[in-house]
């Protein structure tokens, strides 16, 4: 019993001294978080029993290359890694140690999955969530960056509007309304395709074709404002969507009630082609 005992102790000390320092953190870590994880920002304690290392994270480096920093041997005495601690909350928070998993039938590990040539790592849940967490943080802090500067590019647009452009756009909405007012008076479309005032017609398109854009430019600007300003009080996406869907029905109906209709002859006699329509005209 005794000489048992004596091997065992003499295979486990083998066993330990043929892993370098490296293999001994990713059997503690399991491959994938050694080699993917990045340890939180602050002091990490590679504990070996015989003299432990100390690093520290700045949340960028992953466990393995944060070990191989500074300092460090591959074969050197440390001796045996009985735990690795990072910082939380200012405080030392150990790392729980990698346990293979098995399936149903307890026959088959983790190990035994990803030996060979074409092996791969199964991440573990705190592998999964550790980064999806840092994924939050990535879209969080995005959101943050790109929010201050729309609404510094928003502001110099709605400065640019009001102080120059909303004149401009009035005058020439006004002359474009005028033009396809008078246009659309003085030509007539028949049923059967036949155009009185053809010159009108077309000066009743392009007029309402840039009509509509002033019109789009205006309500879009002040409607976008509104939705802003919502969203900014509210703080919620939805109300961003809803007032978006709310604010291009609002243009369309605008849109429709100012533009002038050119008029249709015939058994029907208030049927009207709208402006923006698609109006296939005889050549000739």
């Amino acid at each position: 019993m005794k000489n048992t005992l004596l091997l065992a102790f003499a295979l486990a000390a083998l066993t330990l001294s043929a892993q370098n320092n490296s293999q001994q953190a990713a059997a503690y870590f399991g491959q994938f978080r050694f080699t993917k994880t990045c340890p939180p920002p602050g002091k990490v304690v590679f504990d070996f029993s015989v003299v432990p290392i100390e690093r520290t994270a700045n949340g960028k480096q992953t466990y393995s290359e944060l070990l191989r920093k500074g300092k460090f041997m591959e074969q050197g005495q440390y001796g045996t890694l009985t735990g690795v601690f990072v910082t939380e909350s200012g405080q030392l928070i150990q790392v729980p140690r990698y346990k293979p998993a098995t399936d149903p039938t307890g026959t088959l590990t983790r190990a035994d999955v990803s030996a060979g040539d074409r092996s791969f790592n199964l991440p573990d849940s705190m592998s999964v969530s550790a980064a999806l967490d840092k994924a939050r943080e990535g879209v969080d802090k995005t959101a943050k960056t790109i929010g201050p500067a729309i609404g510094e590019i928003w502001a110099f647009w709605v400065w640019l509007f009001n102080s120059y452009l909303l004149p401009i756009l009035i005058t020439f909405g006004s002359f474009f309304l005028l033009i396809a007012k008078v246009s659309a008076a003085e030509s007539l479309v028949s049923r059967l395709g036949i155009v009185a005032g053809r010159f009108f017609v077309h000066m009743h398109q392009w007029s309402s074709a840039g009509l509509a854009i002033i019109l789009c430019v205006i309500a879009l600007t002040f409607l976008a404002s509104i939705d802003l300003w919502l969203w900014k009080t509210t703080g919620s996406n939805l109300v961003l969507a809803v007032g978006a869907v709310v604010s291009v029905w609002i243009e369309y109906a605008i849109i429709c009630r100012v533009i002038p209709n050119l008029q249709v002859s015939g058994h029907r006699s208030g049927d009207k082609y709208a402006g923006s329509s698609n109006l296939t005209l005889p050549r000739g």
